[in-house]
């Protein structure tokens, strides 16, 4: 009966803690809402998609939207759902402004880290591709009126 309780716990841990990344529609809906708050610029291309993965006691990841505008300027956003009722915000979103490329060796498939860094393009590195510099995070407010689109209230966090 331990096990299976214990079991149970784990089980349930795990997917609290992978609960923090946001799901597609809700990255578009969080990415309209900043480029209507004009804290983003509205031409932004998705370029790549890179998550950290640690598998140490328990998984997580943090995703990481890497966006190119016209000028070929790079942004990285990281959008988080807050799974903690302590808060009274919905999501907190990190913006890097100041983006830049670093040289890294990607891994063989058959290499196993602690933690590593996943593409979009299914590559692996133990280091971030992405110097993720100039960060600026925003506290986001949802509110769903009845009958009406969901509304995004977005502030500047502390």
């Amino acid at each position: 009966m331990k096990k299976i309780l214990l079991s149970l716990l784990v089980v349930v841990s795990m997917f609290c803690l992978t609960a923090c990344d946001s799901s597609s529609e809700s990255v578009d809906n969080l990415l309209t809402a900043l480029q209507e708050e004009k804290i983003v610029d509205t031409d932004l291309t998705l370029v790549d998609k890179v998550s950290k993965i640690g598998t140490t006691l328990f998984y997580s990841q943090t995703t990481y939207y890497i966006y190119e505008n016209n000028n070929n300027e790079l942004i990285a956003i990281n959008y988080d759902t807050d799974i903690s009722s302590k808060n009274e915000y919905d999501y907190s979103v990190a913006i890097y402004y100041d983006v830049s490329i670093n040289n890294v060796e990607y891994l063989d498939d058959d290499t196993t880290l602690e933690s590593y860094y996943s593409y979009q393009d299914g590559k692996k590195s133990e280091y971030n591709k992405y110097n993720l510099e100039d960060k600026i995070e925003y506290l986001v407010y949802e509110s769903k009126p009845l009958f009406s689109k969901t509304k995004y209230k977005i502030r500047k966090a502390n």
